[in-house]
């Protein structure tokens, strides 16, 4: 699965969620935080002055990964605020191969 981090004010979060899993096998969204960064309780305003902001990972399969970037930037260009953090690749099986047990998951 791949994962991209993402920044979205936290009253879409919710919005962003729900969308996302109205798409069957298109993903799924975790909150990582709330606020950005670790402020404090007090709500930092973002630089459009739309309220606090939130972090939240959006996980895909790998081969969904067009799908995920083409609704992202449909959300945008609807007016959704939303800015890509960072994009994790798909994580490889491969670190369970080791030279006592090369072939472990080939045989399951």
């Amino acid at each position: 699965m791949g994962r991209m981090l993402l920044v979205l004010p936290r009253d879409s979060i919710v919005l962003f969620s729900w969308t996302v899993s109205e798409y069957d096998g298109l993903g799924f969204v975790t909150t990582e935080n709330g606020k950005r960064g670790g402020e404090k309780e007090s709500c930092r305003e973002n630089s459009d002055g739309n309220g606090a902001q939130g972090v939240v990972s959006l996980f895909f399969p790998s081969e969904k990964r067009q799908d995920v970037l083409e609704l992202i930037n449909a959300l945008k260009s609807e007016g959704m605020s939303l800015e890509l953090l960072r994009e994790e690749e798909p994580c490889s099986f491969d670190w369970a191969k080791t030279e006592d047990n090369p072939e472990e998951f080939d045989s399951i």
